[in-house]
């Protein structure tokens, strides 16, 4: 007959789980691990505010020893907004820089067409009943000429310009080439080819100002 003061299986298992969630000091495991996490957590806080001490104690010491009061402070954040305000103020001016050189290129190329277009019409003009091929005459006299600002056509020498009219150079170059000169006797010839070149090249009058400003605004856009 089994004797009623010893406990069962099931109150021995019991007891020992109670006991192995009790701590020497007679508190809980979730009791412990509460106080345990506190613990960190304030100790954590001191280190926080010990590092942030240091730091500022670190600060306020180079700031003695490079003698830097909030004057000096503030007059370096000025210098650096100043610094700040240059690199977009340059910033603005490279972009504004490349914007005129695109342009600038642009313009050269433009101001090639036209050039070509205007001292060739103005040659062969000129040439016009005079020569088996006018064309051939602005070839020949294409680099002594120069476009100026008014859009006038000047015959050069060398680098400067000599007082003498398209037509005679043209004469002048004749002369000296007979083998370009029209004969006399060649009816019909001379007369200024129609090949969609010269002033109408461009679908625009370049003879006119209106044609010209036209061609320019198609040009550059």
């Amino acid at each position: 007959m089994p004797d009623n003061d010893t406990p069962t299986e099931g109150e021995q298992t019991q007891a020992a789980t109670q006991a192995d969630s009790t701590s020497d000091s007679g508190m809980s495991k979730v009791d412990f691990e509460s106080r345990a996490k506190q613990i960190r957590l304030t100790e954590r806080r001191k280190f926080d505010k010990r590092l942030q001490e240091a730091v500022s104690a670190g600060i306020q010491q180079f700031r003695d020893d490079e003698g830097l009061d909030d004057d000096a402070l503030e007059s370096l954040r000025g210098r650096d907004q100043s610094a700040a305000e240059l690199r977009k103020a340059k910033g603005s001016a490279t972009k504004a820089q490349r914007a005129y050189e695109a342009l600038e290129g642009k313009y050269k190329k433009v101001y090639s067409k036209l050039s070509n277009a205007l001292t060739r019409d103005a040659v062969i003009s000129a040439a016009a009943g005079k020569a088996v091929n006018p064309t051939d005459v602005w070839l020949h006299l294409q680099s002594s000429l120069r476009l100026e600002d008014d859009l006038s056509v000047s015959i050069l020498d060398g680098e400067d310009p000599i007082d003498i009219t398209m037509d005679e150079a043209v004469d002048n170059l004749l002369a000296e080439n007979k083998h370009l000169a029209l004969s006399t006797g060649t009816p019909g010839a001379g007369s200024r080819p129609s090949n969609g070149e010269g002033t109408e090249a461009s679908g625009h009058d370049l003879s006119t100002p209106s044609g010209r400003m036209a061609f320019l605004k198609e040009q550059l856009g």
